[in-house]
Parts: structure tokens; C-alpha cells; sequence
């Protein structure tokens, strides 16, 4: 399963085994995983963080028709906040209904 990643960022075999392969500066040209560059497609999303990846792989699993194209504009994914934690999206899930910590969400 592949999809398109734009820039200097070719993300490949989108399933358990999901890894990025980085391309040179020289190169940030769009690239696909399958060999074939294009400029249409069905859902672009932005940010290689770790919401981008797990959407863009989502959308893939559930829709492996479409065309997915993800657009990063650093030289590898997470190179950002999601770098730089755990990798844990906190929903405010453990705080009892009603405090102010779940209402705040904080």
C-alpha cells in the first residue's frame, strides 16, 4: 500500500511496516512510492506530524483506491512537536466527569 509524499519525503509500505526514506535537497520534486509521479489526487494532507501519518495511513487502509498525497515541509516526519514527546495524544479521558480538569481538558 503506498501513497504520495511531496518534497523531500517518500513514506512507503504504509502498513505495520511504516517507514520514511529521505531524499536530497536537490530532489524536492513530488515522488511517489510506486514509482510514478502525479499531480492529482483525491485527499492531500498537510503535516507529517503524527496526525498527518495516521491519517494519511487511515485513509489509506479504509480507501486504498484513493489517491493520497502527504505534504511535509521539513526533511523527515515528526520533526516537530511529535519529535519531541511521547507520542501520546491526550483526550482527557481519565479525568471524572464534571471536574474542572475535564472541563478545562487541560
Amino acid at each position: 500500500m503506498n501513497f504520495i509524499a511531496f518534497r523531500l519525503l517518500t513514506v512507503s509500505r504504509i502498513s505495520s511496516d511504516f517507514r520514511a526514506n529521505i531524499l536530497s535537497r536537490s530532489r524536492g520534486i513530488a515522488w511517489s512510492a510506486t514509482g510514478s509521479a502525479t499531480s492529482e489526487f483525491d485527499v492531500v494532507v498537510v503535516g507529517g506530524g503524527v496526525i498527518g501519518c495516521s491519517t494519511a495511513r487511515q485513509l489509506k487502509i479504509n480507501n486504498p483506491e484513493l489517491k493520497v498525497a502527504l505534504l511535509e515541509k521539513e526533511d523527515h516526519l515528526a520533526f516537530h512537536q511529535s519529535g519531541h514527546n511521547s507520542g501520546v495524544l491526550h483526550a482527557g479521558i481519565y479525568y471524572a466527569p464534571g471536574s474542572l480538569k475535564a472541563k478545562l481538558d487541560v
